[in-house]
């Protein structure tokens, strides 16, 4: 009878092992993962702008967005002397270059993303500015997903996740 009852203790002893065993490997994650990755950690750096040529209204801006973190998404650019601003790419299709608008681009965590001339950029459409301007404000909006757990519940009570908006305003230096 008492190796029945030392076999029960081994069988109903394993499972709290398991258990303790995944409790120590969740709480050595969390202690010692990298959050920085979690977390966005945007600057925007090496910002032109690139004014219209003589009788054009069109101007284009560059810029380098350094992300020391996670993931994040340019959405749009802004500024004061357009109301309208495109986030734009080049591509190769039939053997030319083309310019095309895209409707964000993705920051990815630890790297640069680099906006020049025939990759990304930005595209000010009828621009008002002073012939003399030295600088002007451009406002960049980005979206981080939600960081663990932080989730939002829609009408019904179901759980999303809701991305958070932020922007960043730089100045760009006019090119001569």
């Amino acid at each position: 009878m008492n190796t029945n009852k030392l076999n029960l203790g081994k069988i109903l002893g394993y499972p709290a092992i398991v258990l303790l065993l995944l409790t120590a490997i969740a709480s050595a994650y969390l202690i010692f993962s990298d959050k920085s990755t979690a977390y966005s950690v945007i600057r925007v750096n090496n910002v032109t702008l690139r004014p219209p040529a003589p009788g054009q209204s069109t101007a284009a801006a560059y810029f380098d967005v350094i992300n020391d973190g996670g993931a994040n998404e340019l959405l749009s650019v802004s500024t004061p002397i357009s109301s309208k601003v495109e986030l734009h790419t080049h591509l190769h299709e039939d053997g030319m270059m083309k310019m095309r608008m895209v409707n964000s681009v993705k920051i990815l965590p630890k790297q640069t993303t680099h906006f020049k001339p025939m990759g990304f950029h930005v595209m000010i459409f009828n621009v008002d500015m002073a012939d003399n301007t030295e600088q002007i404000s451009l406002t960049l909006t980005f979206a981080r997903p939600p960081v663990h757990g932080k989730t939002k519940k829609d009408a019904g009570g179901k759980k999303i996740d809701a991305p958070k908006i932020y922007t960043i305003t730089v100045l760009a230096e006019i090119e001569n």
